[in-house]
């Protein structure tokens, strides 16, 4: 096929390939402006003023404006494709036509030219999720999120198994909870077996960290069966450890450590057996139960009567007061509920940091309010001495 200009020259159009050349041989052409960089309205603008359109036939006119909107090698075929379809009509017709679909064209290939490279991303960023569900390496960040989810489930003063998978189990329902926040999203997601055993076998050696150090933080205060520091003490220098902080203690932690505090070679399946035990005899887990309620009854009473600074409860949840006589019977206590009676001191008696515990009876549920002496105004003028030498609690069986 020939196509004549109307200059004369002429040009064969057999293949795409030689459509394609020829219009790029249109670009070198001096009197045919071309265009290396991306479209702008402007200088396109200024480019189509400076051009004689009335000299150029329908086919100069396309490879001139192919190269002013920088179109691909696709679309100048499609337009050579096009040009076809127009060339029958008269050329005051086919310019109009022309330039009009080249527009097009170059406003499609905007919009598809950047798929492109968003897929080269998308694909990327699945090569980097792979390569990161592949890694069976923990973050020390996650190694310490890790860490301190299983010392916050051994302490937990409401656990009674104490088995390591029990724990292990409960460390991961609290990382799966909250893995938006601590890092494990892609763990849980990523349902990987290799990427799950290492996970578990992680937490499986800080669950042993993490019982250790709640082991020795209890054993270490035990010296030849004397108990060195009051309860007090122990419950908020034991949560500092192992929680981090003592802002949310309260006295169901004390109880923990109350029942809990006694050495023994076996002392994890001890304190299992003793607590489950306990539990059975007394028919309920319920702390404010009759049978619990008796038992910590005893428990508080040896505890007044070796740090009798300490101040372990206050009021009960009514208000009434509550006398202790020395001989360490409960006065005013009902069956069924969990009223341990106060320890009347002095106001000018504080235990240490400001720390005393409210109410018993509702540290079963957690719902005490804030915690008794914990203002600037009572730390102040005020000290604290522990009673040293005490005999443990005979009632005990560990």
């Amino acid at each position: 096929m020939y196509q004549q200009s109307q200059r004369g020259q002429s040009y064969t159009f057999s293949t795409q390939e030689e459509w394609r050349a020829s219009l790029d041989a249109q670009s070198s052409s001096p009197t045919i402006p071309s265009s290396d960089t991306a479209f702008s309205f402007a200088t396109d603008a200024d480019i189509m003023s400076k051009l004689d359109i009335a000299q150029l036939d329908v086919v100069d006119f396309a490879g001139c404006i192919c190269n002013i909107l920088t179109l691909s090698a696709k679309y100048r075929g499609d337009l050579h494709t096009f040009i076809k379809l127009v060339e029958s009509l008269a050329r005051d017709q086919a310019i109009p036509m022309i330039y009009g679909m080249a527009t097009n064209y170059y406003t499609q290939q905007l919009i598809l030219d950047p798929r492109t490279d968003y897929a080269t991303i998308t694909e990327i960023l699945n090569e980097v999720k792979t390569a990161l569900a592949q890694n069976l390496n923990l973050t020390k960040e996650q190694k310490e999120e890790v860490t301190s989810a299983c010392k916050l489930k051994v302490w937990d003063p409401k656990r009674t198994d104490y088995d390591n998978d029990a724990i292990r189990v409960d460390v991961l329902a609290h990382l799966k909870k909250h893995a938006l926040q601590n890092g494990f999203k892609a763990f849980f997601d990523a349902r990987s077996q290799a990427r799950s055993r290492a996970l578990n076998h992680f937490i499986g050696l800080q669950v042993l960290y993490a019982k250790s150090i709640y082991r020795s933080h209890i054993c270490f205060l035990i010296i030849k069966d004397t108990i060195k520091q009051c309860l007090t003490t122990v419950t908020t220098t034991g949560m500092r450890k192992l929680v981090g902080t003592t802002d949310n203690i309260s006295p169901l932690d004390a109880l923990r450590m109350a029942i809990v505090r006694k050495d023994s070679d076996t002392w994890w399946p001890a304190v299992t057996k003793f607590l489950d035990n306990k539990n059975k005899e007394y028919g309920s887990t319920d702390l404010k139960s009759p049978g619990w309620a008796n038992h910590i009854s005893e428990i508080i009473a040896h505890k007044r009567r070796s740090f009798p600074n300490d101040l372990i409860p206050s009021a009960g949840p009514s208000g009434a007061k509550f006398t202790f006589p020395a001989n360490g019977t409960v006065a005013g206590h009902q069956s069924g509920g969990f009223q341990l009676p106060p320890l009347q001191i002095p106001a000018s008696s504080s235990a240490p940091n400001g720390f005393t515990l409210p109410s018993l009876a509702a540290a079963a549920d957690r719902q005490a309010g804030p915690l008794l002496g914990s203002s600037g105004a009572n730390k102040q003028n005020q000290s604290y001495e522990p009673s040293y030498g005490c005999a443990p609690f005979s009632g005990y069986q560990g």
